[in-house]
């Protein structure tokens, strides 16, 4: 593999006040854990063979929080920083 995209996500809208955790779960299992299993599974190959790309689509609530969607843009957020952290190393 030499270019990986993620784009993948789940989206509820849901006010925190709500508590609605299986929604809650979806949302940070395919946003945050997707991301990360698909990062990790082509990473060390890439790193291995000195050449790759990895692409992390998110929204624009990774980068500003809406009411609603605070589980949402949390996980989009995490995908940033671990975007950023990633082509830091």
């Amino acid at each position: 593999i030499e270019i990986m995209g993620n784009r993948g996500g789940v989206i509820y809208f849901t006010l925190m006040k709500n508590v609605v955790w299986d929604q809650w779960e979806a949302q940070v299992d395919v946003n945050c854990k997707g991301t990360m299993y698909g990062i990790g599974s082509v990473l060390p190959r890439m790193l291995d063979r000195g050449k790759g790309h990895i692409v992390n689509i998110t929204s624009d609530a990774g980068r500003k929080a809406f009411p609603g969607l605070a589980v949402y843009s949390g996980s989009k957020f995490f995908v940033e920083g671990v975007s950023q952290a990633l082509r830091a190393e």
